[in-house]
Formats: C-alpha cells, structure tokens, sequence
C-alpha cells in the first residue's frame, strides 16, 4: 500500500500531472477566503485547509471534486480521518507482523475493509 501510494499517487509524474488541478484549487481557497474576508465573516482556516486538501485529493485521485450537498465532502472527510487513524495502527502492526501472523491473529482487517467500502462509494 506504502508503495502504490508513493509511486501511483504521490510520484513525480502524478504530481506533474495534477498541477492545473492543484493550482485550480488554491485559487478557489485563495477567493473563499477573499470573499469572506471582504464580507468582514469570520474564517475556520483549519476548516477550509481541509476542505482544499479534500479537494485536491478527490480531484487528483477520482478526477473531480467532492459535492457540499448531500453531506459528501463530509462523509470523504471522515474516511480520510479513518484512514489516517488506520494508517498508524498499520505501522504498528507491521512492527508486530511475524509473531501475530505466527498466531494467526489478522489485524485490522474488518476495518479496512470498512473504509474501503465507504471510499468504493
């Protein structure tokens, strides 16, 4: 998984051919925050990084943007959150991998199959 994603998604190549995407999405934050800044509205910058970097991410990996209706960008956000929550156990139980699997424990399976599911969606 380590490798796909380091070499497929995250490569030079793939980063090469999604800058329009990312320049794209900068600018719309850059104009989000404009206007709210020009309408003197308060702004969560944690909140809208997020929102760019789902945004970039969908758009790079799926080729377009998550919807604001229908709670979809939320919804991609909390298996982001997931997945990052998956990402450290994995670590862990890589560390762990030989003696567990020598018991037959399978670790974390059912989760990431969750997560899967929820992203195939």
């Amino acid at each position: 998984m380590k490798k796909l994603v380091v070499t497929k998604l995250l490569g030079p190549q793939a980063l090469e051919r999604s800058r329009g995407i990312r320049a794209e999405e900068l600018e719309r934050f850059y104009f989000t925050i404009l206007d709210k800044a020009a309408k003197k509205l308060s702004v969560d910058i944690g909140k809208q990084v997020m929102k760019l970097t789902n945004n970039m991410t969908c758009r790079m990996n799926m080729g377009r943007s998550c919807s604001q209706e229908n709670g979809e960008a939320e919804r991609v956000m909390e298996l982001i959150i997931k997945s990052l929550a998956l990402v450290k156990k994995i670590f862990l139980a890589d560390i762990f991998h030989k003696p567990l699997k020598k018991l037959g424990i399978s670790l974390f399976n059912k989760e990431i199959m969750g997560v899967s599911r929820g992203f195939d969606e």
